[in-house]
C-alpha cells in the first residue's frame, strides 16, 4: 500500500519515498530500487548537460557518488552475507545463482544457526531469497551495497544496552574473497570477472566478524570498497559527530563527517525497545539460571588469532558441560565435573573466574526441577551463539513505553537539529525505511503497532510539509512522503518512483 506524491510549492514532484517492512532485510530491494532510480535521473542530467557542450561526449561511466546510512537499530547488521552467497550477487542482486553450500552460519548480533539442509546445484536463488533463507539474513543486507559501490558512510546509532562494537570511527574495506586462489591468475578488475566461489569478507579485526571467519588481510580482498563507520548512542547535539576526528587506532580521519551527500534514514523499532528471543525463552523458565548462563558465556575471552577455533571449542565444551550439570546423560571422555572446569578455565581471564562461573550455573541448576532442567539444556545449548545479543530488560509495560516515547522525541529533536546543521544530513533523506522486527522476536508485539504509529509520525513531522499527522494506515494526499507498507496483507507491495 502506497501514498503517491505530491508537488512542492515550485510545481516540482518532490517526494520522500518511505518503506516500513517485517523482517529488517526486506529494506534491500527498496534501497535498490530507489538506487536505480537516482542512477537513471543522474544520467540523464548528464545527457543534458552534454547536449549544451560543444564536441561534447557522454561519460557513460559516470556514475552518481555513494550515500550515507544512519542506522538506528540495537545490531549493527553488518555481518557479511553467508558462504553460499556468491559476492557477485551483491552485484547482480536479481540474478540466480545455484545454492551449492550447506552447513550452520553463525551471525554475531541478531545471531542465531541456520542449518540448511543439503541441496542439489538445481536450486537457485537471487540475493534477496539468499537472506530470506538465512536466518541470519536480517543482519546481512547493508554490506552488500557497499560492496557493490552504493555505500560508503554508516553511522550506526546504537540503543543503550547494545555493545557489539564500541564507539567510535572506523575505517575498513569490503571485498570479495577466494579461498585458493592461483597466484598466478590474474586479479578480477571488474565484477564481471569474479568468479562464483568468490565470496564477501572484510579486513576489520574485530570480535565481530571473528565470531563469523570473515576477516583476512587486507592484500586478500579483490575489488575492495572502503567503508567509514561511526558508532555512537543518540548525541545530545549533531556537534558531537562533527567532532569525531581520530580513528579507533588513534590515527587523523581524512574523512568529512560533515560533508553532504546523499543519505538513508533507516530505524529498526527494536532500537527502541529490545528483546532477546533465545534468553526470553531460558529466563521465562528460570531466571536465576538464566542469568548465570549469560555470565558463562559474556566473560569468555578468545584470542584474535585463534578465535574462530577457541570459539568453536568454546561451544562445543559449554555442550558438554551444560548437558552434565542438568543431568543429561552425555558421552565424552570426561569423566567428571573437575576436569570439565578445567577445559572450562583456559576461556576466562583467571581459573578462578571460571571457576565462579561453573559454581553458579550448578548451584542453580540443581535448584530447577527435572522437567525444567529438561527444557532448560536443550534451550540454553540452542542459543549459546544467541544469548548475549542485546537485551532491554524493562520493569514492566508501562516503564517500556515511557522509556520509548522518550527515544523518539530525542530522535525527532536529533533530527531536526541535524537539519538546522551543517552536517552531512542537513538535507532531506533520499529515502527512510522502518523495520517492525517482531517476527523475528526482538521488538516485542504488544508495542511494535504502537511504535511504529510514533515513529511515522515523528518522520512526518520532520520531513513532511503538510504539517497534518500521518494516520495509519497513511492516507493523508497531500504528504510529501511516498510510502509503502510492505508486511502483512501488503507483502510484496512496491515503490511508485515515478
Amino acid at each position: 500500500m502506497s501514498a503517491a506524491s505530491n508537488c512542492d510549492s515550485k510545481g516540482t514532484t518532490s517526494s520522500i519515498p518511505v518503506v516500513v517492512v517485517e523482517s529488517h532485510q526486506h529494506v534491500l530491494e527498496h534501497v535498490h530500487a530507489v538506487l536505480r532510480h537516482r542512477a537513471r535521473l543522474h544520467s540523464r542530467r548528464i545527457r543534458q548537460r552534454q547536449k549544451g557542450l560543444a564536441g561534447g561526449s557522454l561519460a557513460l561511466t559516470c556514475l552518481p557518488p555513494p550515500v550515507a546510512i544512519i542506522h538506528f537499530d540495537s545490531h549493527p547488521d553488518l555481518a557479511c552475507p553467508s558462504p553460499s552467497v556468491p559476492a557477485r550477487a551483491c552485484f547482480e542482486p536479481r540474478r540466480e545463482w545455484p545454492v551449492k553450500r550447506a552447513g550452520v552460519q553463525f551471525d554475531e548480533e541478531k545471531k542465531c544457526t541456520s542449518s540448511q539442509e543439503e541441496e542439489s546445484s538445481e536450486t537457485f536463488r537471487n540475493l534477496y531469497e539468499h537472506l530470506d533463507m538465512d536466518r541470519s539474513g536480517i543482519a546481512q543486507w547493508i554490506l552488500p551495497l557497499v560492496l557493490s559501490g552504493d555505500l560508503d558512510f554508516v553511522h550506526w546509532v546504537r540503543s543503550a544496552w547494545a555493545d557489539q562494537i564500541q564507539d567510535g570511527l572506523y575505517r575498513y574495506s569490503v571485498g570479495a574473497w577466494v579461498s585458493q586462489r592461483n597466484a598466478h591468475d590474474p586479479i578480477p578488475t571488474a565484477f564481471v570477472d569474479l568468479p562464483e566461489e568468490a565470496i564477501m569478507k572484510v579486513d576489520f579485526r574485530h570480535k565481530y566478524y571473528y565470531e563469523d571467519n570473515t576477516t583476512v588481510a587486507p592484500d586478500e580482498l579483490i575489488l575492495p570498497k572502503e567503508l567509514t563507520l561511526y558508532v555512537s548512542e543518540l548525541p545530545a547535539t549533531d556537534s558531537e559527530e562533527a567532532n569525531s576526528p581520530l580513528l579507533t587506532d588513534g590515527s587523523i580521519s581524512d574523512d568529512d563527517t560533515t560533508k553532504q551527500q546523499g543519505w538513508i534514514l533507516d530505524i529498526c523499532l527494536d532500537y527502541f525497545l529490545c528483546r532477546n528471543p533465545w534468553f526470553d525463552e531460558i529466563d521465562d523458565i528460570d531466571a536465576e539460571f538464566a542469568a548465570a548462563f549469560v555470565a558463562m558465556v559474556e566473560q569468555a575471552r578468545f584470542s584474535p588469532s585463534q578465535y574462530q577455533h577457541e570459539y568453536e571449542k568454546f561451544q562445543q565444551c559449554m555442550t558438554v558441560v551444560l548437558r552434565s550439570v542438568l543431568h543429561i546423560n552425555v558421552d565424552d571422555s570426561i569423566s567428571n565435573d573437575d576436569e570439565r572446569l578445567t577445559i572450562l578455565q583456559q576461556f576466562y581471564e583467571a581459573s578462578s573466574i571460571g571457576e565462579s562461573l561453573f559454581q553458579r550455573l550448578t548451584e542453580t541448576a540443581n535448584k530447577c526441577s527435572d522437567v525444567d532442567r529438561s527444557k532448560l539444556v536443550q534451550l540454553a545449548i540452542d542459543a549459546l551463539p544467541s544469548v548475549t545479543l542485546p537485551h532491554d530488560r524493562y520493569v514492566n509495560d508501562d516503564e517500556a513505553l515511557k522509556s520509548a516515547t522518550m527515544q523518539i522525541e530525542a530522535m525527532e529533536a536529533y533530527l531536526r537539529g541535524a537539519r538546522a546543521s551543517s552536517s552531512r544530513y542537513r538535507a532531506e533523506p533520499m529515502m527512510i525505511t522502518v523495520a517492525r522486527s517482531t517476527d523475528d522476536g526482538f521488538t516485542p508485539k504488544v508495542f511494535v503497532d504502537i511504535l511504529q504509529r510514533r515513529v511515522l509520525g515523528m518522520v512526518q513531522r520532520v520531513f513532511c510539509r503538510c504539517g497534518s499527522n500521518m494516520p495509519h494506515p497513511i492516507s493523508c494526499k497531500g504528504c510529501c512522503l511516498n510510502t509503502v507498507f510492505d508486511y502483512g496483507e501488503w507483502e510484496g507491495s512496491e515503490l511508485d518512483l515515478r
